[in-house]
């Protein structure tokens, strides 16, 4: 008697099994119960690294019959990275227009920078979720016409003087922000643009990035910013696996750290690199990393010998300390590594 096992059962484990998009294109012809899953697999999410591999994304999609509408109907979750031209973005979004989460950190020249050129797309999307890693300045006047960002409930963007040129009253429906790089180098006017984006009666989640984690925890605590929704990670782009699993972790860490109790360091929330690494380790289902292989900042030093005369440039890594619950699983030298110890060695960036 052949043995019917359900569906449901099947695909779930085919999900822990997928850990590449070769592997679902493998098996999307297994058999015609689980084709269509494995083709949403495949599609679902998008994630493009460069100008060749998107050139290759929209020939191929242009061989399907009625690519326009699978394109449209199939593709929810885009991230576009890398060397991608501004004309092919923009290509690309023109088909793929039931897209609800965009990350764009593409490179792609001028094009990208003029948000001219990326509204008519931009609007034409059903996007709840933007992160913009491409150079562009928003103000009031740049998005007057734009209507994307009234229908953003999540924001990541680069743009340092954000807080500056824009009314937060421009993003009526938005809860999550994250802001990037030396948000406190103008310290008399960031405490009041702080306090306008907590006066924002959607706020739930304010995600500082940056790579100074202690000067900005001290500037939030000598202005009294203790408040839950407020939590600092690392400046770094973090791309989705080639599945698109992880596409909402930034945010699913940052929302879990706004919801504990209390502080996990001093008087304030924060989370390592580590912390979204071994998330998406956890996503794909492989390995992690020890922590400390991956929470440190490199800075290029001068090492002076014992005679004051023999100087060396080394890069220095610095440790900085996110809490005690962000290294609990390293080795208990590893735990006692605090801002201010470094790693040094010789030769150049890594």
């Amino acid at each position: 008697m052949p043995l019917c096992i359900p569906l449901e059962i099947i695909i779930k484990i085919f999900t822990l099994g997928t850990r590449s998009r070769k592997d679902a294109a493998s098996w999307i012809v297994l058999s015609k119960r689980t084709y269509t899953w494995f083709e949403r697999l495949l599609y679902g999410r998008i994630v493009i690294v460069g100008e060749r591999k998107a050139s290759q994304f929209l020939r191929c999609l242009r061989l399907r019959q009625m690519h326009e509408e699978f394109a449209r109907t199939s593709i929810n979750a885009m991230f576009l990275n890398g060397d991608i031209q501004g004309v092919t973005v923009i290509e690309i979004l023109s088909l793929c227009t039931g897209i609800s989460n965009l990350a764009l950190t593409s490179n792609g020249g001028p094009v990208l920078k003029n948000l001219s050129f990326l509204q008519p797309v931009l609007d034409a999307l059903p996007l709840t979720a933007l992160q913009l890693q491409i150079g562009v300045t928003l103000t009031d006047s740049s998005i007057a016409n734009v209507n994307v960002f009234s229908r953003l409930t999540h924001l990541d963007i680069d743009d340092h003087d954000f807080l500056q040129h824009l009314r937060i009253e421009s993003f009526p429906q938005l809860t999550h922000l994250a802001l990037w790089g030396d948000l406190i180098r103008r310290e008399n006017k960031m405490a009041s643009s702080i306090q306008r984006l907590l006066n924002h009666p959607t706020m739930q989640v304010i995600l500082f990035r940056s790579d100074d984690h202690r000067r900005l925890a001290e500037f939030l605590d000598d202005h009294a910013f203790n408040d839950p929704r407020i939590v600092i990670g690392p400046e770094k782009i973090y791309l989705w696996d080639y599945l698109g699993r992880g596409y909402m972790l930034l945010w699913e860490i940052a929302e879990a750290k706004a919801k504990i109790l209390e502080p996990n360091h001093d008087n304030h929330r924060c989370f390592p690199p580590s912390t979204i690494v071994n998330g998406l380790k956890q996503c794909m289902n492989v390995e992690s990393v020890r922590r400390r292989d991956v929470n440190f900042r490199l800075i290029r030093g001068i090492v002076i010998g014992r005679d004051m005369n023999d100087r060396k440039s080394r890069m220095c890594r610095i440790f900085d300390r996110y809490g005690p619950d962000d290294c609990s699983d390293d080795d208990e030298d590893d735990v006692s590594m605090s801002s201010g110890d470094s790693d040094s060695h010789d030769g150049s960036d890594e």
